[in-house]
């Protein structure tokens, strides 16, 4: 029976994690296919653990917990991908409430291509579990986060998405596409942002090429208010999301784009140099591209 292996990595979102949970169980799945849960929890408070020792009683889930919190949730999912048995591979976070075709939508576009396409979905940022609009189609992809340096799109860091193609690591991906990475994800510490990213182009890089298709009424709610989008503090937050774009850009693009940097913290920390950014660079250059 092919099975779908939903990876999660959790840190005390007990206030949330049951609902969510509870939503991807929900989930209508393809008539023959079977789910597993795979979480690794970083070390969360009693509240978030309680939740979590619940569902274990569940055959379908496999929970692990950190001895120690180790802060990085590409490395949780990297050990709960290697746990992972199903065909298709499909990270979420533990915000993430999933509507109830999520699964459906994204199979019956899946079932048009080949194993080589990911078929990926949208989320929506709320403030609160139930504030769930229905799509409304304008959707802002990454292709709308252009780096204008690398060429390279990224996540915005000022929480103004409101329909947000997803990484194409939450879609529907077979698994023989990661196993033909060096690695799941490389471990950026604190914001895993950085790590979808990179994950994401390392597979562009992949032979045969792999197609994105996007399916904008599949779609996931991301519960983003001041309490569920950090568990931190803001300021520490920001600076691990600084320190890992610096890592990415040298990592994948050498020193040059490296000290570039000031122009690409402009451009995706300022709606205003944003704005001048996009008019001026990024919209001529997607011109000369047509």
């Amino acid at each position: 029976m092919p099975k779908i292996s939903v990876i999660m990595a959790s840190y005390n979102r007990g206030y949330l994690l049951k609902d969510i949970l509870q939503s991807i169980l929900d989930c209508k799945r393809p008539k023959g296919w079977d789910i597993e849960m795979i979480i690794v929890d970083d070390h969360s408070n009693k509240e978030t653990w309680g939740v979590l020792k619940e569902f274990k009683k569940d055959s379908r889930f496999t929970i692990v917990r950190n001895k120690k919190n180790v802060g990085s949730a590409p490395q949780n999912w990297n050990k709960a991908f290697k746990m992972a048995t199903g065909d298709v591979i499909l990270i979420t976070a533990d915000d993430m409430f999933f509507s109830p075709n999520y699964f459906m939508k994204l199979y019956k576009e899946s079932k048009k291509h080949d194993k080589y396409t990911i078929v990926v979905g949208i989320f929506i940022n709320v403030k609160e579990l139930g504030d769930f609009p229905k799509p409304s189609g304008k959707l802002r992809s990454y292709d709308e986060w252009i780096h204008p340096l690398t060429g390279i799109p990224y996540h915005p860091t000022d929480g103004s998405n409101e329909h947000v193609v997803t990484t194409i690591t939450t879609g529907w991906c077979y698994r023989e596409i990661y196993e033909g990475l060096d690695e799941f994800m490389y471990d950026y510490p604190v914001n895993g942002m950085s790590g979808e990213t990179d994950q994401r182009l390392q597979i562009q890089k992949l032979s045969p090429p792999r197609k994105i298709v996007v399916v904008p009424d599949a779609v996931r709610y991301h519960i983003h208010n001041k309490v569920g989008g950090y568990r931190m503090d803001v300021k520490y937050y920001k600076k691990w999301t600084r320190i890992n774009h610096r890592t990415f850009l040298r990592r994948n693009f050498g020193w040059k784009a490296y000290y570039m940097i000031p122009l690409y913290h402009l451009f995706i920390t300022q709606k205003f140099f944003r704005d001048i950014i996009g008019k001026n660079i990024i919209e001529p250059m997607r011109e000369k591209k047509k």
